[in-house]
């Protein structure tokens, strides 16, 4: 039954008595009329009135919750809120870590910049590098010594096992036998009147044995002669050539180079050597001033030798 306001209530022209009728009379002051209201409307009245109350109830309940979880997360928001005093900054550099602390909730409390300090700075990684790059240094030099004892510890081997019998040893004796007997011959048939042994000092100069304490000394000795240079002294370095006086070009005559090995160059091919012996068979012809000089330093590595005329020598013996 739908709800009704009292002038909707139908009027009571007479009253009855009977049960299922019973209604209450209700006096409406307004109209001066008297207005009927059923037990039975009143039932549902009264019925939809107490699920309204329900519904009610149950709704208040729902939001009285609802209020109390939306409290207690405003409290707990509120307890979990920490005021942090940062600054505004750029944190981490070459000399600086940034240091960072978490509070218990995981909140940022705090930032800060600590110095480098004992490992971390250009000065400390510079200095690792250097130190670092030294060792890769003698490491490589001890690869390479270890590599040239290998080397040579292989040759000593393979020089051995040539020996291990007594052709082998045979072959090698004689070899050594050819080679001392082809210089030996070589010398005494060009007869040299003198060796000088060359050597360097550094870049600047030759040096000779028998002028001893000179650089570039001049060297003395006569035509029709034969003047000998060994070169080994000179390790493989500074090529030695003979020149003529004015130093515009090599001079070639009667040079003789004997190699290490025993084999024979003549003439240019004799020129550059840095090991060996070189034997120069001057001409009769050849008086006055040659030089000799070194090709890869020509400016400092160069000197005289002098030439005299052996004939005029013989003249003044005779007479």
């Amino acid at each position: 039954m739908a709800s009704k306001t009292i002038i909707e209530l139908p009027p009571l022209p007479t009253a009855s008595a009977n049960t299922q009728n019973t209604v209450f009379a209700v006096y409406d002051k307004i109209t001066g009329t008297t207005r009927q209201f059923t037990l039975s409307a009143l039932d549902t009245a009264i019925g939809n009135a107490s699920i309204a109350q329900s519904t009610a109830d149950g709704a208040f309940a729902k939001a009285n919750s609802a209020n109390t979880l939306a409290q207690n997360a405003y409290n707990q928001a509120n307890t979990d809120f920490t005021t942090i005093s940062t600054t505004a900054d750029v944190h981490g550099n070459a000399i600086f870590v940034p240091i960072i602390t978490l509070a218990a909730n995981g909140r940022v409390s705090s930032i800060t910049n600590t110095a480098i300090t004992g490992f971390a700075n250009t000065t400390y990684a510079q200095s690792a590098f250097s130190t670092a790059n030294t060792a890769n240094t003698v490491a490589a030099a001890s690869y390479t010594q270890a590599n040239t004892g290998t080397t040579l510890a292989q040759n000593a081997y393979n020089f051995a096992n040539t020996i291990i019998s007594s052709a082998g040893a045979y072959a090698h004796a004689n070899a050594a036998f050819d080679f001392a007997n082809t210089t030996s011959n070589v010398s005494l048939t060009f007869s040299a009147s003198t060796i000088l042994d060359v050597s360097a000092n550094g870049t600047s100069a030759y040096v000779f044995s028998q002028y001893t304490g000179l650089d570039n000394p001049n060297v003395s000795t006569f035509s029709a002669t034969t003047l000998g240079f060994n070169l080994n002294p000179l390790s493989g370095l500074h090529p030695f050539h003979i020149r003529l006086g004015d130093n515009s070009a090599d001079f070639d005559t009667g040079l003789v180079h004997i190699s290490s090995t025993g084999t024979l160059s003549y003439g240019s091919a004799a020129q550059g050597k840095t090991s060996g012996t070189l034997l120069w068979r001057i001409p009769h012809t050849s008086v006055g001033n040659y030089k000799y000089r070194c090709s890869a330093h020509p400016s400092t590595m160069i000197g005289n030798i002098n030439i005299a005329n052996t004939a005029n020598i013989y003249f003044a013996y005779s007479s």
